[in-house]
């Protein structure tokens, strides 16, 4: 039952996209081609002048930050 109701749903949802909803179209391009519609945001970090991160990781040593 829950299924058949979605269905409608989405139904309704592509109808009101083609006539009249820009954010609805938008949605349902997200939802089926996600590919091609879906946000997506890259971020990449890197060191001076484009070279590699370096970091060191100190394991076993306690970090008070109550001060």
């Amino acid at each position: 039952a829950m299924e058949d109701a979605c269905d409608l749903l989405e139904a309704e949802a592509f109808t009101r996209a083609m006539k009249s909803s820009d954010w609805l179209l938008r949605m349902l391009l997200s939802a089926h081609r996600p590919e091609r519609f879906r946000d997506t945001t890259r971020h990449e970090l890197t060191g001076k002048d484009g070279d590699r991160l370096a970091f060191t990781l100190k394991l076993g040593e306690k970090n008070d930050d109550s001060n």
